[in-house]
This record gives structure tokens, sequence and C-alpha cells, in this order.
């Protein structure tokens, strides 16, 4: 009776210092990277269905539903993208748990704060008012829901997917990857990644969202032109909307690609005229980030090598796959830092998604010979000491691109001093 006593004393002791652990390391992330909300992140919350079936419609049509006579607010939007942030934090913090819960597991727990330190999850808390860190949050979210059933049923995953692809269609590989992992790995079929003869029958089960992508890439853009769209989406706001953020809807692939290519720089607005220039690829944002994410990625191989033999290989294999998902995106995309974060965020989601299956107390995550395991351990803790300092740069972050630490809570307080709204402050000027 005494040891049965004990044991459940050490289980809860242990339970509350894992919640600290988790609790300290959300809060201190939070702190460090939340941003601002600039002009072009605004806009993108105007638009709605009621424009035709324009790609990226949902939000700004709920937000024109939930604002008093359809006009959508600056402070409805920050609103509405505090709340997008909370809920990301929150369905992460869920998701992580199983990595804190479980008592004399101090080495998988050093592992999730390592995965927690990911500049990916940095990158999405600083970008505030993207629709990247919401659809990562459903994301998330149906992961806990399908563990709280004990499957992930098809339903659940397709009818996620389809509401994250109508928010944004990058979704596709920015959020869909990782997702499509952990539906794999939970129905039994992980190991369908490293059997061809088994791609066809995957292909099949994907096709429902082949076909959402389909749709939006066909239909998604709007009818009218840029010059008639400004003063309808004006209407509807109480801030001016900008060019290059409403370029999105009547912009093709080709302009993407000239963009990349330094091809196309103003926008097109009609009559051979053009408008405000398009923006550039930020590379120091993308060079910051990508040496982080690299370390994060070989660190998360040498973690993974410790599963079962039998998980070993389709783990490793969806970790490179999930972390490769989004490098497409950079022949088309000028948000090279956004991609490469994504990159590290969905290496970091697996770290955490696998975490419970690490070795106990008395065996070392790190597979291999004994100077392998020091260095393993060694550049664990370096990569989070580094990512908690000055570490890499934030895109999004105010005044263009900060340092991350600057990015959060004492540029709010700095601002909301000189502001006469509390909303103010998570404004860019």
């Amino acid at each position: 009776m005494s040891q049965s006593r004990e044991a459940t004393s050490d289980a809860l002791r242990a339970r509350v210092v894992g919640a600290a652990l988790l609790c300290s390391a959300l809060a201190f992330i939070t702190l460090k990277y939340v941003g601002t909300i600039n002009a072009w992140k605004l806009t993108h919350w105007l638009f709605g269905y009621d424009l035709g079936f324009v790609k990226r419609g949902v939000l700004g049509t709920l937000a024109a539903a939930l604002t008093p006579g359809d006009v959508t607010s600056v402070r409805a939007i920050v609103t509405l993208s505090l709340c997008a942030t909370a809920l990301f934090v929150v369905a992460l913090g869920a998701f992580a748990w199983p990595a804190f819960a479980r008592p004399m597991r101090w080495r998988t727990r050093v592992a999730a704060l390592f995965a927690l330190a990911s500049p990916g999850f940095g990158y999405l808390l600083s970008d505030l008012g993207r629709f990247d860190i919401l659809n990562y949050a459903l994301g998330l979210g149906a992961i806990c829901a399908a563990r709280a059933l004990g499957r992930f049923p098809d339903p659940l995953f397709l009818g996620i997917a389809a509401l994250v692809l109508l928010i944004h269609e990058a979704a596709l590989l920015l959020v869909l990857p990782v997702l499509t992992i952990v539906w794999l790995d939970m129905q039994g079929h992980l190991g369908w990644l490293l059997e061809p003869a088994r791609w066809p029958t995957l292909a099949a089960r994907l096709a429902p969202i082949a076909g959402v992508v389909l749709c939006i890439g066909l239909f998604g853009g709007a009818d009218i032109s840029l010059r008639e769209l400004m003063p309808r989406l004006a209407e509807r706001a109480d801030f001016a909307p900008s060019a290059q953020s409403v370029y999105v809807l009547v912009r093709g692939l080709d302009s993407n690609v000239g963009q990349v290519l330094g091809r196309e720089t103003a926008i097109v607005l009609a009559d051979g005229r053009s408008g405000p220039p398009l923006g550039p690829i930020l590379r120091d944002s993308f060079f910051s980030i990508l040496p982080f994410a690299l370390a994060q990625l070989a660190l998360a191989h040498f973690l993974l090598r410790s599963l079962a033999a039998e998980r070993r290989r389709p783990a490793i294999a969806a970790l490179y796959l999930g972390f490769l998902a989004p490098w497409p995106l950079l022949l088309v995309g000028v948000d090279w830092g956004r991609w490469v974060a994504i990159a590290a965020a969905h290496s970091a989601t697996l770290i955490l998604y696998f975490a419970p299956e690490f070795p106990g107390e008395g065996t070392s995550p790190f597979r291999g010979a004994s100077p392998f395991r020091s260095l393993g351990a060694a550049l664990v803790v370096a990569f989070v000491i580094l990512s908690a300092g000055t570490s890499y740069t934030m895109e999004s972050a105010r005044w263009g691109n900060a340092d991350s630490p600057w990015a959060g809570v004492a540029r709010w307080m700095q601002d909301a001093r000189g502001s006469q709204t509390w909303d103010r402050a998570f404004v860019a000027p």
C-alpha cells in the first residue's frame, strides 16, 4: 500500500514538473517572438467570397460577418490574429504534452524542449496576422483530437485538409505534409512511404485533397481587375488596402516565377500601366534561419535513429519528406525565410510526435559510438542556448527584420505606452 502511494506521488510529481517545463517553454517563445501586423497581412483579411470563389476567402468572409456594418477594422483583425495565436500555443502545448507527461523521461523532455526552440515555431509566432499560424494550429488540433479518439479517421483528415487549403492554398506544402504523415502513422501505414507498390493506393486516398487543390488553382482567382478590386476592398475596411497584397487574387504562376527571377518588379494594373513594386527576396532572413533549420534536421535524424527498428526507417523518411516539402516554394515565392522556417517547423513537429517513443532513462536517444552521443547532446544544448539568445533574424517583426528577442513583449510595452488603444501596439507603422 505504501509503495503504491509512493508510486502515485512520484507520478504526480513528474507530471507537475513536466507541466511546469512545458508551460515555461511556451511562455518564453510566445513572449519572445509574437510580432506585429503590417498592411500586407491586414489586407488579406478583406478577401471574401462575395468576390467569387477567390482563394483565401474563408477568413475574410468570417471577419466581415463578425464586424458591424460589414466593415473590417484593424482592431478586429488584431483581435482575431491574437486569438489564432492563442489557439496555436494551446494546440502546440496539447500536442507536446505526451513528451513531458511521463515520469523519468528526462532525455525525452530535453528533445521536446529542443523541438520547441525551433526557428519554425518562432517564425509562426513572429508572423502575426498571417494565415499560416491558424492552419498549423488547426493541424495540431486535429492530431490531438485523433489521439483522443485513438485513431485518425479519413473524414477528420480530409475535412481538416480541405479547410486549411481553403484558408490558404500554400497549406498543401506548409501544413499538410506533417498532417499526412501523422494520419498514415496512426492508421499503421507509415511504411507506405517506402513501398512504391503502395503509392497508387496512397494517391487514390489523397485524391479528394488533389481535387480541392485543382479547384483552387483553376477557379480561385478573382474575375475582376486589380484596379476594380482596390476600391471594393477599401469600402469594407477602416484602413487603406495594400495593392501588393490584393495582387495575390489576380496574379498567375508566371508572375510568381518572374518575381523570383527578378523579371517582374512592379504590379501590372491596366492599360500597360504599373503599380507599386513587388517585394524582393529577403535573403538575410533566409540565411540566418537556414543554419538552425539544418542543425535541427541533423539532430532530429539522430533522435529518430533511437526508435524501434521497424519504426526507424519510415520515421526518418517522413522527417526528410516533411523538411523538403516547402522547398519547391522557393521557385514561386519570395518569402524564402518563411519557407525554410516552416521546413524547420515540420522537423520540430515530428520530433514532438515521435518523442514519447524515445528510449527511457537508461538508454541514450543518440545511437552510435560514444563520441557521437556526446556530440549530439552538446549540439542539443548549444541549439537551445542559441535559440534562446539573439540567434536568427525574424521576418515580419516590427520595423522589417528584427533580431528575434525584440519581436515580442519589449516592443509591445514600448508601443502601448505611446498608443491610445491597446491594439495599436501590434500594428506595424
